[in-house]
C-alpha cells in the first residue's frame, strides 16, 4: 500500500547532503524493529524502536562522548541502563522519563559518588 515495510536503509535530506539517516526495519511506513539511527548534529541511536519512537533495548550515543545502554520508552530514557559520561563517571540503575530514580552514581575512579532514591539523593 506504498508503505515502507521489511528491512531497508532511508536517508533523510537531499542528494547534495544526508542529514539524517536509519538503517533497521519498518512496519507500515513507521521505523519498528531493531535499527541504528544516525542524527544530523552526530548522536547516534542503535536499538529498538517502535511507531517511530525509541522503545525498547538500545544504546544512545552523543556526539559529546555520552552514552546510555539501556530501556527507552516512547523515546525517552526509562527503565534500567547505564549512563556513561565522556570523563568515565557513570550511573547505574533506574530512570523514570528521562530521570535518575534508583540507582549509584560512581566518578571517574569507579568510587560511591552519590546513590539516588525515589529520584533524590540519600548519600
Amino acid at each position: 500500500s506504498g508503505k515502507y515495510h521489511g528491512k531497508g536503509k532511508f536517508n533523510f535530506g537531499n542528494n547534495d547532503e544526508n542529514l539524517e539517516n536509519y538503517d533497521g526495519y519498518w512496519l507500515n511506513g513507521k521505523l519498528n524493529g531493531i535499527g541504528s539511527y544516525f542524527y544530523q548534529n552526530g548522536d547516534r541511536y542503535i536499538g529498538e524502536f517502535k511507531e517511530n519512537k525509541k522503545n525498547g533495548h538500545g544504546k544512545y550515543i552523543w556526539v559529546n562522548g555520552n552514552e546510555y545502554v539501556g530501556e527507552f520508552y516512547n523515546d525517552i530514557i526509562s527503565g534500567f541502563g547505564i549512563l556513561t559520561k565522556a570523563n568515565g563517571s557513570k550511573f547505574i540503575g533506574e530512570f523514570n522519563d528521562g530521570i535518575t530514580w534508583e540507582g549509584i552514581f560512581y566518578d571517574v575512579n569507579g568510587h560511591l559518588r552519590m546513590e539516588i532514591l525515589n529520584g533524590e539523593k540519600i548519600k
